[in-house]
């Protein structure tokens, strides 16, 4: 599995679910089709993680992405669907260190989402819990992560 490997142990990282998979004896190929690509003219945002992959195929990625960085997360962040203010995420699917507070992650994720430095941005987990900024990214991992191993973050420019 080509996961991006970052030299710094508290970096979050991009990028890790792009690959194929293959089932073994070559009967069976699945895909993994992440596509974070928007549509910039009417910034429409492409389906969801969860609908562009099955619920298997999402668990064996997470599951192998544990195995191999047994301290860094899976978090999937994509704009909250009840959001009124249109933002554009460049990309929704990082490998967190467990030991960065959740304000720390956003501000890494901040700069993929085209907005103000100054722009107010409001982060939930997406079973709709406000959680706390200061809250550790493995203990908002152990404490919500979807049984498909991933932890889902929404944000919205809303406040």
């Amino acid at each position: 599995m080509d996961v991006k490997k970052e030299d710094s142990p508290r970096t979050v990282t991009s990028e890790f679910v792009n690959e194929a998979l293959t089932e073994t004896g070559g009967e069976e190929k699945r895909e993994i089709v992440v596509n974070d690509s928007i549509n910039t003219t009417t910034n429409t945002p492409q389906p969801r993680f969860r609908t562009q992959n099955t619920y298997e195929i999402r668990k064996e990625v997470a599951g192998k992405i544990r195995e191999q960085y047994p301290d860094r997360y899976p978090v999937i962040v994509e704009l909250d669907p009840r959001a009124t203010k249109s933002l554009v995420i460049s990309k929704k699917k990082f490998l967190a260190p467990g030991d960065i507070p959740l304000n720390k992650f956003m501000l890494e994720v901040r700069k993929v989402i085209r907005m103000g430095r100054q722009d107010p941005l409001a982060v939930m987990i997406e079973s709709g819990q406000m959680v706390s900024g200061d809250s550790k990214m493995s203990d908002l991992y152990n404490s919500f992560k979807d049984p498909d191993g991933f932890l889902y973050i929404l944000f919205s420019g809303d406040v």
